[in-house]
């Protein structure tokens, strides 16, 4: 479903969506072909291990697809933004992503849950801590230079950053370990001298 909602509401004509999925799940890999047989700019990606993994394994399989999709199509993309299944995009940011990449290399959209019924307690605790994170915390953080954690959603990473982390892990930008990869690389990104903005 969000892949259908980006392709449909983006303001935006040059891009492409790339959907990780495993082998072991074929209902999502039929959802996905649904929307990527009306959408030419999606792409279905099968990862290369049955699932679930870690989130950072799937974007490393994702983008490894992404770098055989540019060889196969003759183009080179800027940059690379990553969203979750469930998020719900703004129609301009890839307008906002595209003003802004040349001079960033992690570019952070806020990032708000949508408010749920209070039994919800995980869905509570992102909504607290992503109010204080992003309509605070980030901002200050920007404004001063500091580190930028990534939220893994929402952000775009400059393709120079992406190859630079890749060059330095045998081709696999994100860490696998790590059940915080998102954090992990905006922390990564300011230790190598990459300039972070909050957006």
């Amino acid at each position: 479903k969000m892949a259908e909602l980006a392709a449909t509401t983006l303001d935006y004509e040059n891009y492409h969506i790339f959907v990780g999925t495993y082998p072991n799940d074929p209902e999502t890999q039929q959802d996905v072909e649904k929307v990527c047989a009306r959408f030419p700019n999606v792409h279905k990606v099968i990862c290369a291990r049955p699932g679930p993994t870690s989130k950072a394994d799937c974007l490393n399989n994702v983008l490894n697809a992404i770098t055989q999709f540019e060889q196969r199509a003759c183009l080179k993309f800027e940059g690379f933004i990553l969203h979750d299944s469930e998020d719900v995009l703004s129609k301009m940011e890839l307008r906002l992503f595209n003003y802004l990449i040349d001079k960033n290399d992690l570019i952070q959209l806020p990032v708000y849950p949508l408010k749920k019924s209070w039994t919800s307690f995980t869905s509570g605790h992102y909504l607290d801590e992503f109010a204080e994170s992003h309509g605070k915390d980030l901002a200050v953080r920007t404004a001063v230079g500091a580190s930028l954690p990534s939220a893994g959603v929402g952000c775009a990473i400059a393709r120079p950053a992406v190859a630079k982390i890749a060059a330095l892990r045998g081709g696999k930008p994100f860490d696998a370990s790590s059940l915080t990869e998102d954090y992990e690389l905006g922390l990564t990104l300011h230790q190598l001298g990459f300039r972070s903005i909050f957006a």
